[in-house]
């Protein structure tokens, strides 16, 4: 009787070895796959862009591109002393780690052709959409509806972190980090994850920040936003 086991046993045994080792046909494919992942190379170039220097000093920011033009926005600031850089997670948000001094209030476009640098804060843009649509009978409505939506989503424009990407002319961002605003007011008693996503037209968005009100078409103003 301990024979018959033994010899059940070891035959198992046998039989488990024999299943778990692989096919010759499936070693030499596994063989050939390390080789071409070993074979695979690929290089890194890094160089020096001295002359590139105006850039603004942000992180976690928003960013696209329409030739030579960076279009920049959103994200902290690493100013002196602000704090932008540090991220205290045992600390007061609003006076330690996610510190309102630090949030980016501008909105950029750099251009990497010539080195320069041109700005426009939300407030300034709301204000001169407002005056434009005043002045303007075919662009009012348009206008005015912009005006009244962004202040509801100020996050678009101050959150840090959000997911982006390009498309074409168009640029989409989702989500970000940052205090809640209610009635175009931020909260900083309240710190979450956006469940927001906005398209905005890159061109139009780049004339407007460099000042070029008068470049954009009707057109061009109904697909920025």
């Amino acid at each position: 009787m301990k024979r018959q086991v033994l010899n059940l046993s070891m035959g198992a045994a046998c039989m488990l070895l024999l299943t778990a080792c692989p096919k010759p046909e499936e070693k030499d494919k596994q063989i050939e796959n390390e080789d071409a992942a070993s074979s695979y190379s690929y290089s890194v170039r890094i160089e020096a862009a001295d002359d590139l220097n105006a850039a603004p000093a942000l992180q976690s920011f928003v960013h696209a591109q329409e030739g030579d033009k960076w279009l920049l926005f959103s994200g902290r600031t690493n100013k002196t002393a602000d704090e932008g850089g540090l991220h205290n997670l045992n600390g007061d948000y609003a006076n330690s780690s996610f510190v309102p001094r630090s949030y980016n209030e501008n909105l950029y476009v750099y251009n990497i052709g010539d080195n320069s640098l041109k700005s426009l804060s939300i407030d300034d843009m709301i204000s001169g959409m407002k005056t434009l649509a005043e002045s303007n009978d075919e662009l009012r409505g348009t206008l005015s509806n912009y005006t009244q939506l962004i202040p509801d989503y100020l996050s678009i424009f101050t959150s840090s972190n959000p997911q982006v990407t390009q498309e074409g002319d168009f640029l989409y961002v989702v989500g970000g980090y940052g205090p809640e605003y209610k009635n175009g007011k931020r909260d900083t008693a309240t710190y979450l994850t956006y469940s927001q996503m906005a398209r905005i037209h890159i061109p139009t968005m780049v004339k407007l920040i460099s000042g070029e009100e008068n470049k954009i078409s009707i057109q061009d103003w109904s697909a920025l936003f």
